[in-house]
């Protein structure tokens, strides 16, 4: 039977473990990293990197019909804080200010999308008609990793049983986050460049998750 398939119907009879709940707060408007240009053909194109810090607060609610027996903090509904940095690319044309970016910016906020799909948007559609790019490497480029302060830094993230895909994006002030996942039930996609990575990954989730199988006061 075909992997993805087997895979498919495991997700389908294995109940969650549970969920995370998170709220995005930005601390700052959006501002002015850097202006990058690059060749496209003959015509030279330029981008503005911008940055903005936002707080992250949430919790993780344990599901008790998981079948998993633990005792561990975070199963208790625990909370966590934490700041990022997120940045996304805007299109300007070749004398754009700085001052012209961080004005256009005071309406708009840095929102995250999460799917276990890559996200195709109508640039990246744009540049995979051109030619430019593939689906696998906008796959390679937006697949979720640990990150360097984690012990397993640079391995793909492994969520319930399959890694998923992010990207930031402007959007209007008080936009807010869009997390895909929860109806992709039944979604799982890599590419072949990935396939050991993935295989790895998941084999270390599945060792992981089981080691939390006995009651533990850790």
């Amino acid at each position: 039977m075909d992997a993805k398939k087997v895979l498919e119907q495991k997700l389908k009879a294995t109940p969650s473990f549970g969920k995370q709940v998170t709220k995005v707060l930005p601390l700052e408007t959006p501002k002015l990293r850097e202006f990058r240009e690059f060749q496209n053909g003959e015509k030279t194109k330029r981008t503005a990197i911008v940055e903005q810090e936002v707080e992250i607060k949430g919790k993780f609610e344990y599901n008790p019909n998981s079948g998993v027996a633990t005792m561990r903090d975070y199963d208790k509904e625990s909370g966590f804080e934490d700041k990022r940095t997120r940045v996304a690319f805007l299109p300007v044309g070749a004398n754009t200010t700085e001052k012209e970016v961080n004005d256009f910016l005071i309406e708009w906020d840095i929102v995250e999308k999460k799917s276990y799909l890559p996200i195709i948007g109508p640039v990246e559609r744009f540049q995979i008609d051109s030619g430019l790019t593939t689906v696998a490497e906008i796959a390679e480029g937006q697949v979720v990793r640990y990150p360097d302060s984690h012990e397993l830094a640079g391995t793909i993230t492994i969520h319930n049983g399959r890694p998923y895909y992010r990207k930031t994006q402007l959007a209007e002030k008080g936009s807010h986050d869009i997390d895909l996942r929860p109806n992709e039930a039944d979604v799982a996609y890599w590419p072949k460049s990935l396939e050991t990575e993935v295989e790895t990954a998941i084999k270390m989730t599945n060792s992981a998750q089981n080691s939390q199988e006995e009651p533990s006061l850790g």
